[in-house]
């Protein structure tokens, strides 16, 4: 199967302190790999690392076969790295109609156009006059995804998306992502709950003090979960920088 992603040797953090310590990690094309971790783990870092939004010390951040690590966001998201970042981050005084249309301006022949994620998130539009601070948290995501979904990526990055929603609504994001990578997105998405990764995941990886040190097939991890319940379970605290 074809590598989408590929990570390698990835080092990084902040201030000249390393959060990340030779990070490995590989995306196939069409797949989703789930990524877990506790609080503090580095999660957020190599996110953010992939998408340029932090500049790594050293390694490899492979999209097609181009190594992109330590560009810019903006080359990196052109090269097709997309991301839903934690928290959402959405404008407050932008309406739905406005993020869209900023999110989609300058792409060429897309494969995702306003109207097709309106008609995969209806929601969306019901809401087009509202502003960012009167949608729900549910719509905040919803929207957050839409606009990522509206650079063309190749690769979708989802950092905790279901954080902070109610049950019902997490669960329609998860069978988003499902979807998405049914129709041929590769997504590799951070999870802190790992019966929400197994749902959806083709594989899981476990981050632990910045270092990858378990990753299966989810057939794997969902014949015997206590393996990867015990790397997530809270013996100590972890250091701050996730």
């Amino acid at each position: 199967m074809a590598v989408a992603l590929r990570v390698d040797g990835l080092y990084a953090g902040y201030h000249g302190g390393r959060v990340l310590h030779g990070v490995g990690l590989t995306v196939e094309a069409g797949q989703v790999q789930a990524l877990v971790g506790r609080n503090g783990a580095g999660k957020t870092t190599l996110v953010h690392a992939i998408a340029g939004l932090l500049r790594p010390y050293s390694g490899v951040v492979e999209i097609g076969g181009t190594d992109l690590a330590g560009r810019p966001a903006h080359q990196v998201a052109r090269a097709g790295v997309g991301i839903v970042p934690q928290g959402r981050r959405v404008f407050p005084s932008l309406t739905v109609a406005e993020h869209l249309k900023l999110a989609a301006r300058h792409q060429e022949g897309p494969m995702w156009t306003i109207k097709g994620v309106l008609e995969l998130l209806p929601r969306l539009g019901e809401r087009l006059d509202h502003r960012g601070d009167q949608l729900s948290g549910g719509e905040q995501q919803m929207l957050a995804i839409a606009r990522a979904l509206l650079t063309q990526p190749r690769v979708l990055l989802l950092d905790e998306p279901s954080e902070g929603l109610a049950l019902d609504l997490a669960a329609r994001v998860r069978g988003l992502v499902t979807g998405l990578a049914q129709a041929g997105l590769s997504l590799l998405l951070v999870e802190q709950r790992l019966d929400h990764a197994i749902e959806v995941a083709d594989r899981i990886a476990v981050l632990d003090y910045g270092r990858v040190i378990f990753d299966a097939p989810t057939a794997q991890v969902r014949a015997d979960p206590t393996t990867v319940q015990s790397m997530l379970s809270i013996d100590q605290p972890l250091p701050q920088g996730s």
